[in-house]
């Protein structure tokens, strides 16, 4: 629906259009829908008062970037739910290969001496860099 809708703001811009805080223009051609354009833009979380803010141009820009994240969330969910009936099938697999790597929680811990030999080493670069 809103690639519908921004594909129609989009044949429609020289058509005529809304002046700031107005609504539509007398001359705006009869196929503009300021009805579904409304609806639309409050379904995707905006105010009624910033919907007349925006021009045809930015209208068609906000929808087409709402199709864009609603299929990226669309695919986000079928991976997971594909995942979610996928391993009860397998043997139960190593939670630690599930993970993304390069997380913090595979880090070593650094110990006290460690931070320390950091901190002093931070701090005579200091002295270092203010005598320069």
């Amino acid at each position: 629906m809103l690639q519908a809708v921004a594909q129609g703001v989009r044949d429609r811009q020289s058509a005529g259009g809304c002046q700031r805080h107005c609504g539509p223009s007398a001359e705006a051609a009869p196929e503009w829908d300021w009805d579904r354009l409304i609806i639309d833009w409050l379904a995707l979380g905006y105010t009624h008062e910033s919907f007349w803010d925006q021009t045809p141009r930015t209208l068609a820009l906000t929808f087409e970037a709402a199709r864009i994240r609603q299929r990226r969330e669309h695919n986000e969910r079928m991976v997971l739910a594909w995942h979610t009936a996928f391993l009860p099938r397998q043997k139960r697999p190593n939670f630690k290969k599930l993970l993304a790597r390069g997380s913090q929680a595979s880090r070593p811990r650094q110990t006290a001496e460690q931070q320390w030999a950091i901190f002093g080493a931070i701090a005579e670069a200091a002295k270092v860099s203010r005598k320069n």
